[in-house]
């Protein structure tokens, strides 16, 4: 497993917009996404976003974003940890397990009804 522990986790943004709530059928897309926000010696700070989308025209949307604080036993360098997160030897599902509650409660609170999503992300959209 990974030597990276989190130390932090703190909830950055919520935003949602429920367009046409009448509609009788859903297209339901994922987009996650983690982010390098910054590196300090044995500290890195991560956005870790998931976005769904309810429609092909993007009207209808859950977004949040967490930022996970981690703490390595070394130096970390965005190639360190760039290749830590495509290899998943950081857990991050304690994050994304927050940001998949969170969604759900939205969503019940909504038109759509509680949609639920499994706390994982795609390597491919990791950004620096």
């Amino acid at each position: 497993m990974s030597n990276y522990n989190i130390i932090g986790l703190v909830l950055k943004e919520v935003k949602y917009n429920f367009a046409k709530p009448e509609r009788k059928t859903l297209t339901i897309s994922v987009n996650d996404g983690i982010e390098i926000i910054g590196i300090l010696e044995n500290q890195a700070i991560l956005e870790v976003k998931r976005t769904l989308y309810f429609d092909q025209k993007k009207e209808s949307y859950v977004d949040v974003s967490y930022e996970v604080i981690l703490e390595h036993n070394g130096i970390i360098t965005n190639e360190n940890l760039l290749e830590s997160l495509k290899n998943r030897t950081i857990n991050l599902v304690t994050a994304y397990s927050k940001i998949s509650l969170l969604i759900s409660q939205i969503t019940n609170m909504s038109p759509l009804g509680a949609i639920v999503t499994p706390p994982n992300y795609d390597n491919e959209k990791i950004s620096v």
